[in-house]
Order: structure tokens, then C-alpha cells, then sequence
């Protein structure tokens, strides 16, 4: 498989934790000193930038040895040096950061701990430097809507969004094809003027915010669908703050007649847990949208069979972090991958129908 690796025994994988915090440290004050220049104009806060960046890549690391998967760190790299670069920080390398980390690991883990810790980084290294992407699944085709809808939630134009989106409506779409086509796409392009430094982070939360409201009064309006007995529970796993394509997912599974507990961004693990335990769903729903979390959605899954053993419901992941990687959801132990709403609920229905025959 392109962008794999062999993931390092378990006895390294606890040395990687134990070592995550000293390694970090060394590799920021490495980082920031042969980068200073870049970095002179922030002062103390650029300092701290820098090792944010630097300890979310030390997350991806962590997923890289779990799972034996190069190819989405190498993404993420090039992702990350071009977002700095837009904000006029062009000197900074990933190739060093990722050199830093071989070097700090080589000396601190022995024989083939180390190498094979130095193995994951020198694959991600060459992913990165070849440019290799991972096949993405073909994107949504955008109405000729999608263009002014994106413009009317940046600009703060609920009205105008909400017109749009009416406009729809009448033609005859539904709200699941009018999220998919027109909604979805315009917050993919905001999302790519955010990081092109076009427009402000006020901008670019304003234009969610303002989206949430159109879409709930889309909703609103909605006749109710002939309930089919059938309960699901979605939550973005904890430190996913991205919610949007969640709660479209909520809708899609509304429409299709299911009962639906949506949590939102950011819910803590031991929280979601008890959640499913009172209520029972027949399917649960995660949301990722990097592929570090995925070891939080593999910790939720755990849980939920140490508490529930085999009335655990069936779980669907989905989201950003799953972009190319059509195995991930199986190596984390999850039943089922979507990559959009109407494919989750299509995948959900089986998933609870199967469950049900049991």
C-alpha cells in the first residue's frame, strides 16, 4: 500500500509516549533557532505558534506508528507549509521538523525501536518531498447557487443565503441534495479563502454561523418524515471542532425518518459514552476531520465495547480525516466509513438492519 509503514511493537509505541513532551520541546528550540527570522515578528507568541505546530504534528506522528499510514501526515506537511507561506512565513521547512524528530528518536529509542520509529519518518519525509497525494473521492458538483451563497455568508448576508437556499426548495430539491450541492461545496471554498489569507478568521465564522441559521430554518419548514423506529447518536469526537458536515449528516438522517441526538463539536470521550449507554441508539455516528483524532474515535470504540460488550450499537465514521483512506474505519474498529450524509444514512440503514436481524 502507498504511504504505509510497519507500525513499531507495542513496547515502543509507550517509550514514543513517555519521550512525546521531552522530544518536543527539543524539536521546537531546534525548529525556532534555525528559523528565528520567520518567526522574529510575533515575539513570545510566535515562539508558542511554533510549537503548536509542532506538537499537532507530534499527534500525527503517534497515529503514523498506530496505524502504519504515511501518506495523510505527508498531506497534512504540505498542507501546513503552504498555510504559512500564505501568511508570509516561508521559511520554514517540514523536511527540518521531520528531521528533528528522526534525530531526537534515533538517540532515545534503542535498536529497532528506533529504527523503526526512524522508518515511519524517513517514509513520511519522502511521501512529502515526492508530493504524492492520497486519490480523493470526487467532490459534490456544485449548483450555480454555490457561488452566491458563499459570497452572501461571507459578506454577513443571512437574508441573501436564506433566498438562495429557497430558491432551491422550490424548485423541487430536497434538503439533503440542497446541503450537498450548494451548501457543502460553498464552505469547502470558504475554507480555501481562509487558509489563502483572503479572508479574516471573523469572516470565515461568521460565514459558518451563518449557515447553521439557514440551514435550521431550512429545516424548520421541512414536513415531518413517517418516523421509521430507528435511533442514532452523533458526536464529533473529542478536540474536532468542525461540525458543520456533522450536522448535515443530522439532517440527512432526520429526513430519512430516524430519531436523532446530534451532540455537536468536541465531546469529550467518557461523556459520549454514557450518552450511548442511557439512550440506546441503534447506530452511532463519529466525526473526524484530521487524522490524529483517529485515535480518539479507536478509544471511543473501545469504550463502548468494554461498556456495552455486545449490545454495542454499530459506529460510522466519517468526515475530512477519512478523505482517501477507504480502510481506516476498519482498523479502528469501526462497522462502517461514509463520505458524505446520504452515503452515511444509505450505510447506517444497513448497518441497523443487520444489527437487528442478530
Amino acid at each position: 500500500m502507498v504511504g504505509s509503514t510497519q507500525a513499531p511493537h507495542a513496547s515502543a509505541m509507550g517509550r514514543y509516549d513517555a519521550l512525546q513532551a521531552e522530544a518536543l520541546q527539543a524539536v521546537t528550540v531546534r525548529f525556532h533557532a534555525r528559523h528565528a527570522a520567520c518567526y522574529e515578528q510575533f515575539g513570545a507568541q510566535g515562539l508558542a505558534a511554533c510549537r503548536d505546530d509542532l506538537a499537532f504534528l507530534a499527534e500525527f506522528v503517534r497515529a503514523v506508528l498506530e496505524f502504519g499510514m504515511a501518506q495523510p501526515m505527508a498531506d497534512y506537511l504540505r498542507w501546513l507549509e503552504g498555510h504559512l507561506s500564505e501568511r508570509s512565513l516561508e521559511d520554514t521547512s517540514m523536511e527540518d521538523c521531520l528531521d528533528g524528530l528522526a534525530e531526537f528518536f534515533a538517540r532515545h529509542l534503542p535498536g529497532e525501536e528506533g529504527e523503526a520509529m526512524a522508518g515511519a519518518l524517513a517514509e513520511v519525509r519522502r511521501l512529502y518531498l515526492a508530493g504524492e497525494r492520497l486519490p480523493q473521492a470526487a467532490p459534490p458538483q456544485p449548483w450555480p447557487e454555490c457561488g452566491p451563497f458563499g459570497e452572501a455568508i461571507v459578506a454577513g448576508s443571512l437574508r441573501e443565503a436564506q433566498a438562495l437556499l429557497q430558491q432551491c426548495l422550490d424548485a423541487g430539491h430536497s434538503l439533503v441534495a440542497v446541503e450537498l450541492h450548494v451548501i457543502q461545496p460553498a464552505l469547502y471554498r470558504v475554507g480555501e479563502r481562509w487558509r489563502a489569507n483572503e479572508i479574516s478568521v471573523a469572516q470565515e465564522h461568521m460565514a459558518t454561523a451563518i449557515t447553521n441559521a439557514a440551514m435550521t430554518a431550512m429545516l424548520v419548514q421541512q414536513p415531518a418524515p413517517a418516523r421509521n423506529g430507528k435511533r442514532v447518536l452523533l458526536a464529533c469526537v473529542q478536540d474536532n471542532r468542525h461540525a458543520m458536515g456533522l450536522r448535515m449528516v443530522a439532517d440527512a438522517f432526520l429526513m430519512d425518518g430516524w430519531d436523532v441526538q446530534y451532540l455537536g463539536a468536541d465531546v469529550p470521550t467518557a461523556d459520549l459514552v454514557r450518552q450511548v449507554e442511557a439512550w440506546r441508539p441503534d447506530l452511532v455516528g463519529l466525526s473526524l476531520s484530521f487524522p490524529n483524532q483517529l485515535l480518539t474515535a479507536k478509544a471511543v470504540i473501545s469504550a463502548l465495547e468494554s461498556a456495552m460488550g455486545a449490545s454495542r450499537p454499530p459506529v460510522i465514521v466519517g468526515g475530512l480525516a477519512f478523505s482517501g483512506l477507504q480502510t481506516l474505519g476498519a482498523m479502528i474498529g469501526a462497522d462502517a466509513q461514509g463520505v458524505d450524509a446520504q452515503a452515511a444514512v444509505t450505510r447506517g440503514g444497513r448497518l441497523a438492519a443487520m444489527e437487528g436481524a442478530r
